[in-house]
């Protein structure tokens, strides 16, 4: 079954989704060199720049590592006497711990909405408008 559609913009049936053009313009490769003794592996990926531009939206990254480690930091410090450090680096806890749970929700519940219409997008080759096919 072919299905035809047009750019909502110019009408051009010069129309691609996003998703396909992102992959037929991004390449991936592995090396492995030996030299004498010494075995280098090489990995690496290529994108065209119209790849690039309409990539799928990233998800965040969490690092609760930065959470624990001034928590961890403070407890040391317990005893030194140092109020203000202790209280800097609880202060920076919080701040890390906000921080990862905002990342945290971006990722369960934005994310999953804003991938999905990057999912069901188009391209015109013509216009260069990006539009959710309805």
């Amino acid at each position: 079954m072919n299905v035809h559609f047009d750019c909502p913009n110019c009408g051009s049936e010069n129309v691609q989704s996003l998703p396909i053009i992102f992959q037929s313009g991004t390449s991936g490769s592995n090396s492995i060199t030996k030299t004498g003794k010494i075995i280098s592996v090489t990995k690496g990926s290529n994108m065209t720049n119209l790849a690039r531009s309409v990539a799928p939206p990233a998800q965040k990254e969490c690092n609760w590592w930065l959470t624990a480690l001034p928590a961890f930091l403070a407890f040391i410090f317990l005893d030194s006497g140092e109020t203000w450090l202790i209280l800097l680096l609880l202060f920076w806890t919080g701040a890390q711990f906000k921080d990862n749970l905002d990342k945290k929700n971006y990722n369960e519940k934005v994310w999953p909405q804003e991938y999905d219409i990057w999912l069901h997008s188009y391209l015109c080759h013509r216009c260069g408008n990006i539009f959710v096919r309805g």
